[in-house]
Parts: C-alpha cells; sequence; structure tokens
C-alpha cells in the first residue's frame, strides 16, 4: 500500500505543478489543453506501474517475473561513424 500512496502524492504533486506552471494563459481553453498534455503522460507512467504490480499479484506465485527492456535497431544512417560511440 505504501507505493500507492507514494505514486498518488506524486500525481497530485504534478498536477499543482502543471497548475501553477500557466498562471499568465490569456485563453483558458489553451490553458486547459496544455495541462491536459503535461499530465497524459505523468497518467500513462501511473497506468503501466499499476498493470505491473498487478501483473506480479496473479502470478508472482506461479512463475518468475521479470521486465525487460528492448531497444529498437542503431539507426540506419550514423552521420559521423568515427565518433565517441556511434554505434552504441
Amino acid at each position: 500500500m505504501k507505493f500507492y500512496y507514494k505514486t498518488f502524492a506524486v500525481t497530485v504533486a504534478a498536477l499543482f505543478s502543471a497548475l501553477l506552471a500557466y498562471p499568465q494563459a490569456d485563453d483558458t481553453e489553451q490553458a486547459l489543453s496544455r495541462i491536459e498534455n503535461t499530465l497524459r503522460h505523468r497518467l500513462d507512467v501511473l497506468q503501466k506501474q499499476v498493470d505491473d504490480i498487478l501483473w506480479h499479484q496473479r502470478v508472482g506465485d506461479v512463475a518468475f517475473v521479470d521486465k525487460v527492456f528492448i531497444y529498437g535497431p542503431p539507426p540506419a544512417n550514423i552521420p559521423d561513424p568515427n565518433a565517441k560511440g556511434a554505434f552504441n
């Protein structure tokens, strides 16, 4: 339960910081649109964290659950192939 309170607190803090970021907006509709765009990513992250927790709770006693990050292939055209870390 401690995780839920921490995540909720971070989300509320993000909401208030987004509201305070646009105090001089001349058009209310534009300001609300910017706030929605700011919070959309944070809510997606929160939904993913909740899904991960539910996944661990449902199959954690039957299977080993691990999180794997898959990265795409390197870029097709590297501007400077001799640069440090060009092919990373």
